[in-house]
């Protein structure tokens, strides 16, 4: 019996979409609490959505920032 045992792969391997990079930020406890209570389990999502909705509505139709 010959059976290979081959080792997991470690991390998520390639990513498809160009990665997001990691920051911070500092905001008033007002807001996050606004984030928390409405967008529990999405909050950097929601915040990530508004911040680029506001980028491609201020930015020059000739730059295509988020393809």
């Amino acid at each position: 019996m010959n059976t290979k045992i081959t080792p997991k792969k470690k991390g998520r391997g390639k990513a498809v979409k160009p990665a997001m990079l990691c920051t911070s930020i500092r905001l008033e406890p007002e807001i996050l609490e606004y984030y928390r209570q409405h967008h529990p389990n999405t909050m950097q999502a929601v915040m990530r959505k508004i911040l680029k909705d506001y980028v491609e509505k201020n930015t020059s139709s000739q730059l295509n920032l988020f393809p």
